[in-house]
């Protein structure tokens, strides 16, 4: 039985740590894994894009809805002007036609008289 060296425990790590069946350089993979930080980086990027267009998209619609709106609102001022205005004009014919039947009236009353006293001459 002592025929048998037994190799020293440095000689058995130095083994370990150099396996000559496995290469030193790391060779890389031609097709990425789904998981590798540089894939996930570049599903993140293109996932900003997605959204920045999504968010584009959504800005040019909300002003073009803000557009109408604007000029929905330019419209209602218009409209809100001319009631005013026809109001305005309303009470003038109004009070313009009180006036006249007060007027009227007056007439009314002048020709009587003259009447009257037309028949007394």
């Amino acid at each position: 039985m002592a025929d048998r060296k037994q190799a020293t425990k440095r000689a058995a790590q130095n083994l370990n740590i150099t396996n000559p069946c496995t290469p030193l350089k790391a060779v890389q993979t031609k097709i990425p894994k789904p998981n590798t930080p540089e894939r996930r980086m570049e599903e993140k990027e293109g996932e900003k894009e997605v959204d920045m267009r999504q968010i584009q998209q959504m800005f040019s619609t909300m002003m073009t809805k803000l557009e109408k709106l604007d000029g929905i609102e330019a419209d209602m001022k218009e409209i809100k002007h001319s009631l005013e205005y026809a109001h305005a004009e309303i009470a003038d014919l109004k009070q313009q036609n009180e006036t006249n039947k007060v007027n009227q009236e007056q007439t009314r009353e002048r020709i009587g008289k003259l009447e009257q006293d037309n028949a007394t001459l």
